[in-house]
């Protein structure tokens, strides 16, 4: 009986003593050489895996298996018994930057490490092994390409934005106690990765050619955020090669920049299979061995899925046992601020449980969030919104009018519901009321005949409202494998996005395009269209059609997203999200290689540095009510024996909602930079500064007729650019 209970409780010791490393009130680093000295070469190594199960247990210290390996993107991820407690999804990280508000993006963020934490708890209790803790989230590589299939996992394409809400997710999720972790968060892939498979290239055999203005610049400044503003428990290093070395095996990545010039303590884990692949794929060394051993002396502290060849190693001599130390020194350290060897009770999410899971509560904020992160991106004669009570019929259409599992991205838990657009619109006019026709498949050719039923049913409405867009959705660990209604199994198309694939187009795929131009052409009903997507498409037809009346981009929108475009598109809601990347032509993939990692080479990427037209700019978002601005003022301000470089400038607008509707509006902050004009044309030509850069942004909610000072603070470092001569 005694024994019974001593093998349940990870906190009791098994034919040990207890040592300062028991001792919750001992400091950190003793408990941590404590443990350390403790532990076999074997079963350090094994502790420096990040594996998907729990692995590592030491029943001879009590010590627990520990899963180092989680997912939280958006919502917890439980790949061994989501059944157990349904968590919340939220919208897709693209959306949430779509909404240009950090305080949400904390909530939300703390939502996801609330259910994360209450469903390690249910684990612990019920198996004796410590699950979810370790979550590989948030993905703040920069969106640099729009054909890149992991685009949706990101907050778009700005690294000011990026590292504002890299910020704000890691604070949510790891929480505010002064002693312990909520949940360890992961900033990753670092660095420079935006290729899923391109171009003869994957990712796991990319080598990404970053100068060092567009590194410092653009591809950085989100995980020295992470580090120095959030303090993030751990950074991810990426499958692909930088200038030449696996990032894994880059002491010039993970010593030089993240820990010297970022200033990074915590953990470096690697991607998932990176350490192998320093040998395997990429070919840096000769032996397995010796990827390994490069991995580790680079600065890589743990590997997903495991290190295994470390002992070789160091039998080979290619390393000692003092550098595993080194690295599990700090993977250690991680363990302890999250609770793991200390009394349940201490932690204050200690009584958390199934009830703080998937509840009421979250779900409203994950609608509030779909809200908020919806772009009206089109309105031409105020064709939105809909006024309800003059609604006989409308008519839904598309292959996402009735989708489920596609609004919700990728690495994902499954919701106990998720509300269609079709379901939300029967909810609030009635099933007599609202058609629907699929009328093409999402990907494929599909039949004539489906658009014509579309196209006839449409004819009989007072709307037709129509759902194209992406899926990221495939056949990957992550999901069960899918398919069709003739039970054949379903392959990727090159058309989806999605974690190691890229797309080929910004076209609609399949007929998408196709059907709408075929409604505007064979009826004349009011048509709406709604984009269910990751990354930018093509909507220019559609943008120019005077047939197509509104334009709305929900992203994808999570569990709750269904319910919130129809809020929007019949009133209930005002949209004011923005665009968190650039909408280019379809011609643009044509001009610029998406292996190009230049940034400013024609014909430039991203809003700071595009040079060619383009359908919708970053920060595009249009509003039910009329906003006007006036008044800006920028003052300076000089603080006493400060450089004149170190001016900083206090910023303000007066903001007016002049509309007949309450409404909130994201104010943004933009500053365009221009050489000094006593530059030289030699000197002008020199350098490529960015045309515009974002350095700040507001939601700010007004009544009619209501008006607000909106501030902003601009210090000398947001006038830096990273000038590095050509």
């Amino acid at each position: 009986m005694l024994a019974a209970c001593v093998f349940l409780s990870p906190r009791a010791p098994v034919l040990a003593s207890l040592g300062s490393w028991r001792d919750p009130d001992a400091p950190l680093g003793v408990r941590v050489e404590d443990l350390l000295q403790r532990l076999t070469l074997a079963e350090k190594v094994e502790q420096l895996s990040a594996a998907r199960d729990a692995v590592g247990a030491i029943p001879r210290l009590g010590i627990p298996a520990f899963q180092g390996w989680n997912e939280c993107l958006h919502g917890v991820w439980d790949l061994f018994s989501d059944a157990n407690r349904p968590p919340t999804v939220f919208p897709a990280p693209i959306a949430l930057a779509a909404a240009f508000d950090a305080d949400l993006l904390h909530r939300v963020a703390g939502a996801i490490g609330d259910e994360t934490r209450a469903k390690a708890n249910i684990y612990l209790a019920k198996e004796n092994k410590v699950r979810m803790l370790n979550c590989f989230a948030p993905n703040i590589n920069i969106a640099r390409d729009p054909r890149w299939g992991r685009g949706h996992e990101t907050y778009g394409e700005d690294p000011f934005l990026t590292g504002r809400m890299a910020t704000a997710f890691v604070r949510g999720l790891q929480g505010n106690d002064s002693t312990y972790i909520k949940v360890a968060a992961t900033c990753k892939h670092f660095a420079a990765y935006s290729l899923e498979a391109a171009e003869g290239f994957t990712r796991q055999t990319f080598d990404a050619h970053v100068n060092e203005r567009d590194m410092h610049a653009s591809y950085g400044p989100a995980f020295k955020a992470c580090i120095q503003e959030a303090r993030v428990e751990s950074v991810m290093c990426s499958y692909n090669s930088v200038n030449g070395k696996p990032a894994c095996a880059s002491p010039e990545l993970l010593q030089g920049t993240l820990r010297g010039v970022y200033g990074f303590q915590g953990v470096i884990v690697s991607d998932c299979g990176a350490v192998d692949s320093i040998f395997h794929l990429h070919e840096y060394t000769n032996s397995s061995a010796e990827g390994h051993a490069a991995a580790l002396l680079a600065g890589t502290d743990a590997a997903c899925v495991s290190f295994q060849e470390l002992p070789e190693a160091v039998r080979r001599g290619l390393i000692v046992e003092a550098d595993i130390d080194a690295a599990l020194q700090r993977y250690l350290a991680a363990r302890f601020r999250l609770g793991v060897f200390d009394p349940p009770e201490r932690l204050p999410w200690a009584k958390m449980g199934p009830g703080d899971v998937g509840s009421n509560q979250n779900e409203d904020l994950a609608l509030e969030a779909a809200r908020k992160g919806i772009v009206l991106l089109k309105n031409r004669h105020a064709a939105l919104p809909l006024d309800a009570g003059r609604l006989r019929r409308v008519v839904l259409v598309g292959p996402h009018a009735n989708a489920s599992e596609h609004m919700l991205g990728n690495y994902y838990g499954r919701p106990a519901r998720v509300v269609t657009p079709l379901q939300a619109f029967q909810e609030a006019l009635g099933p007599e009321h609202v058609g629907y026709q699929r009328g093409a498949f999402l990907e494929g050719w599909g039949g004539d005949g489906e658009m014509d039923g579309a196209a006839f049913d449409c004819r009989d409405s007072d709307a037709c409202i129509i759902f194209l867009g992406l899926s990221a959705l495939g056949v990957s660990d992550y999901h069960p494998p899918l398919y069709n209604e003739h039970g054949e199994y379903a392959l990727w198309s090159p058309h989806d996005e999605a974690e190691g694939y890229d797309r080929v187009s910004l076209r609609l795929p399949g007929m998408q395009e196709g059907l709408l131009q075929h409604l505007a052409r064979l009826t004349d009903t009011p048509l709406v269209l709604v984009l269910v997507h990751g990354s930018a498409v093509d909507v220019a037809w559609a943008e120019a059609s005077p047939r197509v009346g509104a334009i709305l981009s929900a992203f994808y929108p999570g569990q709750m997203g269904g319910q919130a475009i129809a809020d929007i598109i019949l009133g209930k809601e005002a949209p004011s999200g923005r665009l968190p990347v650039t909408f280019y032509y379809r011609n643009y993939t044509d001009q610029i290689s998406a292996a190009e990692m230049d940034m400013v080479r024609w014909p430039g990427r991203t809003h700071r540095y595009v040079k060619v037209p383009v359908i919708y700019p970053f920060g595009h978002g249009l509003s039910y009510t009329e906003w006007r601005y006036s008044g800006l003022q920028a003052t300076p301000r000089r603080h006493p024996g400060a450089a004149s470089s170190a001016q900083s400038y206090n910023v303000s607008v007066m903001l007016t909602n002049a509309g007949d509707r309450e409404a909130e509006e994201v104010v943004l902050l933009v500053l365009t930079c221009r050489p000094a004009q006593r530059a030289s044309a030699e000197e002008r030509a020199a350098f490529d500064l960015p045309g515009r850069s974002l350095r700040g942004f507001q939601r700010i909610a007004l009544r009619p007729g209501e008006s607000k000072l909106v501030r902003f603070e601009l210090g000398g470092a947001d006038f830096a650019e990273v000038l590095v001569q050509r």
